[in-house]
């Protein structure tokens, strides 16, 4: 069945049309081809439109009429592959025109789910994509790709759910989950960017709406749990600068509202049943070339305007095992290992000064034994170079005071209700060269009243005698 060709107008057109059913239904319109014979293959059907050489060509529209009126709805569409049991399964492609035109775009590919225009319960139709089942291999993929720019950039992908409606109802959310697996691993889920020659890595954000009703929305990162072997690992490394410095890591909490506070911010392992719990490592890269140094650690608690100022505490773990000890808490500075200069670094510890009353103090006490002896406190410099140089000096001094007193020095050792009392003994080192090192006990000067005493006085025996005293010459 062909129309007829004409060489001045358009050429005849071909309509094939069911009949009308006023009452009923119309007339259904059938086109199929007759099954395959024995030894050969059903026909095809082709729904082409003729090429053209200086206009358009023809469309080609498939669709099913409105329903207008009563509970109607509008036809379906489908487009089915029929079931083989030789080969891959046909295939449905569904694929745009090209152009070679300029500064012109590639014909678009628009799947459209139908609305729900009704205000009473009208919900939006959904789009559904599922790749099919292997029942001895791996299932279909899914595959979603933009063109790629030849001379410019690639198409991007975007990836969102419609706002919510300004009354009630939230917006769509977006869920990347892979499948659960019988014996072997579920499938990863992995997010990047592209590497670049010429230019800069895109980014990537995660980054949460902001709200006005309720807590704001969490961001929640997990690695995955196991009855095997040891949990997933969580790692954040910032990116490498090959000619220049590597990218900073900042992690931080917003700024408090006019009645809240900023949040807090905690870095804890997880507790154990029968083995170690994991340890916290805070450190800086080493500076290995160049005149690099080792980055500072710096724990800084921020200034306020009302009540103490918060503290830095450093507590070692406890245990309640047998005949082990606590933490030990350890601080050193950094050595100067070069041999031309190099020094040793200082430690320094300052109490707060107090502008109106007292200065902070400074209280330094050793762990007290319940059962045994309390512990020890050392207080020395290290030996002198072999070749030079002394060792260092320790000096125990108050500070000037303007219209008070100026603080004392008091040594003394504690008293026993078991024993006796811990002896203090001051003594001067031997040496090999010059005059002996000087003792020298001196009482305070004053220019109002009489000048301080020196009292040299041994102790009390209640039961017997009392102690000696004994000034010696040596001979």
């Amino acid at each position: 069945m062909a129309a007829g060709e004409t060489s001045a107008e358009t050429g005849g057109a071909v309509t094939i049309k069911s009949g009308l059913g006023s009452a009923t239904s119309s007339g259904h319109i059938s086109v199929s081809t007759a099954v395959g014979g024995t030894s050969g293959t059903s026909g095809s059907i082709s729904v082409a439109t003729g090429s053209s050489a200086s206009g358009l060509t023809g469309e080609v529209v498939i669709s099913t009429g409105a329903a207008t009126a009563g509970a109607g709805k509008g036809g379906d569409i489908s487009l089915l592959v029929g079931a083989g049991t030789s080969g891959n399964g046909g295939k449905v492609a569904i694929t745009a025109g090209s152009t070679s035109a300029n500064s012109v775009v590639g014909g678009a590919v628009e799947i459209t789910s139908g609305a729900g225009s009704s205000t009473t319960g009208g919900q939006g139709g959904d789009i559904t994509v599922v790749a099919g089942d292997g029942a001895a291999e791996t299932g279909g993929s899914i595959s979603l790709a933009s063109g790629q720019g030849t001379a410019s950039s690639s198409g991007s992908i975007d990836l969102l759910t419609a706002a919510g409606g300004s009354t009630a109802g939230v917006s769509g959310a977006i869920t990347l989950t892979t499948g659960d697996a019988g014996t072997g691993s579920t499938g990863e889920v992995k997010i990047s960017t592209g590497g670049s020659t010429g230019g800069a890595g895109g980014a990537i954000s995660l980054s949460v709406g902001s709200g006005t009703v309720g807590v704001g929305g969490v961001l929640s990162m997990e690695a995955g749990e196991t009855s095997a072997e040891t949990g997933g690992a969580v790692t954040i490394k910032s990116g490498l600068g090959s000619a220049t410095s590597s990218g900073h890591i900042s992690v931080s909490t917003a700024a408090g509202g006019t009645s809240g506070t900023s949040g807090s911010i905690s870095v804890a392992t997880g507790s154990s049943a029968s083995g170690l719990t994991g340890q916290v490592l805070i450190s800086t890269g080493a500076a290995s070339a160049g005149f690099g140094k080792g980055g500072d650690i710096s724990l800084l608690v921020g200034a306020g305007t009302s009540g103490n100022g918060g503290k830095v505490a450093i507590t070692a773990g406890s245990t309640s095992a047998n005949s082990v000890v606590g933490g030990a808490v350890e601080i050193t500075s950094g050595a100067g290992s070069s041999t031309t200069g190099g020094q040793g670094g200082d430690i320094t510890v300052v109490a707060g000064d107090g502008a109106a009353e007292t200065g902070g103090s400074i209280s330094l006490t050793s762990g007290q034994g319940t059962a045994s002896s309390s512990g020890s406190i050392d207080l020395l410099t290290a030996a002198g170079g072999s070749t030079a140089g002394v060792s260092g000096a320790i000096t125990l001094t108050t500070g000037d005071a303007g219209t008070g007193s100026t603080g004392e020095v008091k040594i003394s050792t504690g008293g026993s209700t078991g024993g006796a009392g811990g002896a203090i003994s001051l003594s001067v080192g031997s040496g090999t060269v010059g005059e002996g090192g000087t003792l020298t006990m001196e009482a305070g000067e004053t220019s109002a009243e009489t000048g301080g005493a020196v009292t040299i006085k041994s102790g009390l025996g209640s039961a017997t005698s009392s102690g000696h005293i004994s000034m010696q010459h040596p001979t």
